[in-house]
């Protein structure tokens, strides 16, 4: 079941909400000021979080977007700059705002900013070697459970090949699981970086679900 989270302030978007809750949508409001928990979270799940950015709470909210997992809209007028990666919706009437919503949500690709593939390999973690269990562009996921705290930044991740090549990656806490934590994680240097590629485009080739997926199209759109 897809989930929007509206981030909005007091009041605000109550044309939207209506709109969307009459089409059977699972709404909810979140406080102002920050992203809703599960956009950090919801590293399994598929949602949609709105936030309102025409005001200053909004945009403010915004900044926090790059970590999210899940597709963030920002409802904004063409001269309101968003943050990369926001899709935008220019502000129109509610029951068209909440068309091109249920859009979003209908289109698998969209809620899932990049497609993830299984890859098995020992990672260490400060003084921990764990288990990576999928990885994707910006992602990556290892078990067992760590002691971080959620959106903890862990500095000097690196990932060790079955050839002993190792990958540093700076990485932070985006979900925690009892079985698992989810990283977002950025390769340290170019040389890091194409392996890291290759270990993608690797691990989609043998995908029966990804095969064909592009994991940079992202980048570019």
């Amino acid at each position: 079941m897809s989930v929007i989270w509206l981030v909005a302030e007091s009041g605000g978007l109550a044309g939207l909400s209506a709109a969307l809750a009459e089409r059977g949508i699972d709404l909810r409001r979140t406080g102002e000021g920050k992203l809703p928990d599960a956009a950090f979270d919801l590293y399994d799940g598929a949602g949609v979080v709105v936030v309102d950015a025409r005001s200053t709470v909004g945009r403010a909210v915004l900044a926090d977007s790059a970590r999210a997992l899940v597709p963030v809209v920002g409802i904004a007028p063409p001269e309101i700059d968003l943050p990369g990666g926001v899709l935008r919706l220019t502000p129109e009437a509610p029951p068209r705002m909440a068309h091109h919503l249920m859009e979003v949500l209908a289109e698998p690709r969209n809620l899932r900013r990049h497609p993830r593939v299984p890859v098995r390999l020992p990672v260490r973690v400060g003084e921990q070697v764990l288990e990576s269990v999928d990885i994707s562009l910006y992602g990556l996921r290892v078990q067992p459970d760590g002691p971080w705290a959620a959106a903890s930044d862990i500095r000097a991740t690196a990932v060790y090949l079955e050839d002993g090549a190792r990958i540093a990656l700076s990485a932070s806490v985006v979900a925690r699981r009892s079985d698992g934590v989810a990283l977002r994680c950025r390769p340290q240097s170019d040389e890091d970086l194409l392996l890291w590629i290759h270990l993608i485009l690797e691990g989609l080739e043998r995908s029966p679900l990804h095969a064909e997926a592009d994991p940079f199209g992202a980048l570019f759109e």
